[in-house]
């Protein structure tokens, strides 16, 4: 399809909107396409040449709402990965704070129920270093996520 015949192809800026919106939101290019082959009732070789003009036209709008998407995704993610593991980080500070005021290098005051029994009522003891582990993994998987995302050229 030459460029004269693509520029003849009559599309609104409704739908040219709207292929924008579906391109920028995830929907695969060759969907896009056979909606407009049913919509406009034309041949796929157009369709396709038509959503490609479109991403190359668009582009940066369609990379923009990406961007936008995935930097709150992994804000999301890194804020979800410090809740999980504020409880867990937060006695690991209580531990070396009381082993520095009284001396005691020793976690028998945790399990056996003496100064820093409190430390298992928010989560159980046992499942804290995981929480940690997930609530950390989580975190800097949101940040390399976000690091990407505002790259530029990652997107390209």
């Amino acid at each position: 399809m030459s460029e004269a015949e693509q520029e003849t192809i009559p599309l609104s800026e409704r739908e040219i909107a709207v292929m924008v919106r579906q391109l920028s939101g995830g929907v695969d290019p060759n969907d896009v396409a056979s909606d407009l082959c049913v919509a406009k009732n034309m041949p796929w070789r157009e369709a396709e040449a038509v959503v490609a003009r479109v991403q190359a036209e668009h582009g940066h709008h369609i990379r923009r709402w990406n961007k936008t998407s995935l930097t709150v995704i992994g804000a999301g993610i890194v804020v979800g990965g410090g809740l999980l593991s504020f409880v867990p980080a937060l006695n690991i500070f209580r531990i070396i704070r009381y082993a520095v005021r009284t001396g005691q290098f020793s976690l028998r005051p945790i399990f056996q129920g003496d100064d820093l029994s409190y430390l298992s009522v928010a989560m159980p003891l046992q499942l804290q270093p995981y929480f940690l582990f997930i609530g950390m993994a989580m975190i800097m998987g949101g940040l390399v996520g976000i690091y990407f995302a505002l790259r530029e050229e990652s997107l390209e």
